[in-house]
């Protein structure tokens, strides 16, 4: 009934700690099944159009990003995980200094990478690295990606590269 589902919405933004702005809505989704190419890291699920759901809807879980919505039809939409080779998201790596950067998936690792940081940049294994407020995606709450696994920084390069474990567990 339209109360439990209700109820249900509620429950689940408690667990996150989220606080719903008018503007902001959550669908509840199920996996239906994973794409069929391999090489890809998408699913279908079971909502669509019809739920309100747009193209470039983010997909949460708990409080951690899971991926986007890249098409929609009336009953199913397709997530692209964050791990797909084509995701790119504006994330912030929570270090003694918080610093910005572009994320972007590692399908054949299961891995995030944010490249292009200057060399100077102070960045720690183990730092988390969440998604940027700077399109205002639930400004109440930070949606965790991931964590640093490791940093990569070459003597004769001015830029370093950024490797992040993401918080989910991605399978396909």
């Amino acid at each position: 009934s339209a109360k439990n589902l209700e109820e249900e919405n509620e429950f689940l933004r408690q667990q996150i700690g989220y606080t719903m702005n008018e503007a902001d809505r959550l669908v509840l989704a199920y996996v239906s099944y994973p794409d069929q190419n391999p090489f890809t890291e998408k699913v279908i699920l079971n909502v669509g159009s019809s739920a309100g759901v747009k193209v470039g809807d983010l997909a949460i879980n708990a409080n951690s990003l899971v991926g986007k919505i890249i098409k929609v039809s009336l009953h199913t939409s397709e997530l692209e995980l964050i791990n797909n080779n084509s995701s790119v998201f504006p994330v912030v790596i929570k270090s003694s200094k918080d610093t910005k950067g572009i994320m972007r998936g590692e399908l054949a690792d299961k891995l995030l990478i944010v490249n292009n940081l200057l060399k100077d940049t102070a960045i720690n294994i183990g730092d988390s690295v969440v998604l940027s407020t700077d399109k205002n995606y639930f400004t109440n709450s930070e949606l965790l990606v991931g964590r640093v696994k490791q940093v990569k920084v070459e003597s004769n390069e001015a830029y370093q590269e950024v490797i992040v474990e993401p918080i989910i567990y991605l399978v396909n």
